[in-house]
């Protein structure tokens, strides 16, 4: 639990904040569940979104490398959403090319302006690293997709004409839901 890319919008911060799991200072620090990498994992219908409320960080990567492999492994299609950092997708590709029929790579990517990134997204990667990320992962052969979730400036048209390239699924545009601080 916990994410270091410290969204100004993000809605996981938010929730833990309110139910009391983790407090602003302690959401930054990333803490693995020990409890959901040990554990088995059955074939659910539909697809699996994971990570759904922390991303993939080098400091994470072994555990949820783990629990993905056991995602898959039962059969699941997973849908992994990440504002990526390519070293981390990259070992992901690399390990899981005999799984890529069950996993689609969905990333983030709300503007092409670093600075716009960098004050919304404070700790996460910056334009060029997101679609070298995407540009690997789809020239790999995975099912591609894009969140401009949420739409950072008013430059996504010039955003989706640069990403199209290297998507083999589907582009989502949103706006943003939550604010904080």
């Amino acid at each position: 639990s916990g994410c270091s890319n410290n969204c100004k919008y993000c809605y996981a911060n938010t929730m833990a904040i309110r139910f009391k799991r983790k407090n602003d200072k302690s959401w930054k620090k990333e803490e693995p569940r020990e409890k959901m990498i040990i554990k088995n994992y059955r074939k659910r219908k539909g697809r699996i979104m994971f990570p759904s409320t922390h991303d993939i960080t080098p400091r994470i990567l072994a555990n949820y490398q783990k629990t993905l492999l056991k995602l898959v492994e039962a059969g699941n299609e997973v849908l992994i959403v990440s504002k990526p950092r390519f070293n981390c997708i990259k070992e992901i590709c690399d390990n899981f090319e005999d799984h890529i029929d069950k996993i689609t790579f969905r990333f983030t990517i709300g503007s092409i302006d670093d600075s716009v990134l960098k004050f919304w997204e404070p700790n996460a990667p910056n334009f060029h690293e997101r679609l070298s990320a995407l540009k690997y992962a789809f020239k790999k052969g995975f099912n591609t997709s894009i969140s401009i979730e949420p739409f950072l400036d008013n430059k996504v048209h010039k955003l989706v004409t640069k990403l199209r390239p290297y998507v083999s699924d589907s582009i989502w545009i949103g706006k943003v839901n939550r604010m904080i601080g």
